[in-house]
């Protein structure tokens, strides 16, 4: 069965030892949406706001975003991706903070220090290995919801939300082997009459 890594619910926080006068402490947390990435990310640069920069990276599955907060373009964000990327995780946010010491560090010098503490959260953190999951949109009438959640839990899925409506909307999560199988079985099982996304 097909798993992905991530890192455990809960926030690290390490701070690494100062460069050229310079503290650059790292903050990660896992996330599970784009806006609970943006929202950690918010949270981290408010609590640093007197900071001189809070570069970040957060990836999830199909998405990744980077900021390097006015650093040299390319020298703090990409750096703490690319990271995460080795590491192999996704649903993760990271924030590494920068109070300037004084001494400049050059392109090469902000690429390993960002590097550096993204680096040194991600060994810091838990990490976890779940069954990958794809999640799927399926809206149906009110008399083929139940035959259809059936249909769902049989093939290890779970209901995630439900919307009641003009019709029912429902978010499903389901590991990703399973997938196609269950498109066919939800087609099939309401004659064609539930749209899935």
């Amino acid at each position: 069965m097909p798993t992905r890594t991530t890192i455990a619910d809960g926030d690290v926080h390490i701070e690494l030892p100062k460069i050229k006068g310079s503290r650059f402490l790292a903050a990660a947390r896992r996330v599970r949406t784009p806006e609970e990435a943006d929202a950690f990310v918010a949270a981290v640069q408010a609590a640093h706001a007197d900071a001189t920069h809070n570069a970040f990276a957060w990836k999830l599955e199909g998405t990744e975003r980077t900021g390097d907060d006015n650093e040299v373009r390319g020298t703090a964000g990409p750096p703490i991706l690319q990271h995460i990327g080795g590491a192999g995780l996704v649903d993760i946010a990271i924030v590494v903070t920068r109070y300037y010491g004084g001494t400049k560090l050059g392109k090469g010098g902000l690429i390993r220090a960002y590097g550096a503490a993204a680096a040194a959260a991600i060994a810091a953190a838990e990490h976890v290995e779940e069954v990958a999951l794809a999640h799927l949109s399926v809206s149906c009438d009110y008399k083929l919801l139940g035959p259809l959640q059936g249909t769902i839990q049989q093939l290890g899925g779970t209901v995630t939300d439900t919307q009641y409506g003009d019709a029912i909307a429902l978010k499903v999560s389901i590991p990703t082997e399973q997938e196609a199988a269950l498109r066919d079985a939800l087609r099939e099982r309401s004659a064609g009459r539930a749209t899935v996304d």
